[in-house]
């Protein structure tokens, strides 16, 4: 073998060996996203099964539960976990948190947790990233959203799943703080 076929035949294996290494450090990175996913999950449905949760709570318990949505606003916004659980997840808060109009008008104060919805303003003013992902731009009908007739079943998924691509949507607007 030749000088020069020994030295192409090691540049061969070095670019070999660099792919390789490049594959398995790609795999580590995404095996490692997918366990950051998991342990954000993790920690976060402990938080919310520590919280003695109904629609008149407590005042300490909805600020631990307004801290934990600013959270998970946070790890949604940041791409910490994947879009469905997101979407699931902001699913469940239409039931608690105060939805807004552009006008900050409280939208749902029939519908989210009783000290919320008497005290919105000041339980939120520390957390505009809440506010601002749970303000809606456009029109939103709210009747739709929260309709507990059966027969509405399939029109309420559909309002409900609209308004939560908005909200997500929300997430990725630039947030002024006010």
């Amino acid at each position: 073998m030749s000088l020069t076929e020994l030295t192409s035949l090691i540049g061969t294996a070095i670019s070999a060996g660099t792919l390789v290494g490049l594959i398995i450090a790609l795999n580590q990175i995404r095996i490692n996203r997918k366990q950051l996913s998991l342990s954000t999950i993790s920690y976060c449905l402990e938080k919310f099964g520590k919280l003695d949760f109904h629609w008149d709570t407590s005042e300490s318990t909805v600020k631990a539960y307004i801290d934990l949505v600013s959270e998970e606003v946070f790890f949604f916004q940041y791409k910490y976990l994947p879009t469905e659980i997101a979407y699931e997840w902001l699913d469940g808060m239409l039931d608690y948190i105060p939805l807004f109009d552009g006008e900050r008008n409280l939208l749902n104060g029939e519908e989210c947790l009783l000290h919320l919805a008497k005290n919105h303003a000041a339980l939120l003013r520390n957390y505009p990233r809440v506010i601002h992902t749970f303000t809606i731009h456009h029109f939103v009908d709210i009747s739709q959203i929260y309709n507990h007739s059966n027969e509405g079943i399939k029109i309420k998924q559909q309002a409900r799943e609209n308004l939560i691509k908005s909200m997500y949507i929300n997430l990725y607007r630039k947030l002024y703080i006010i």
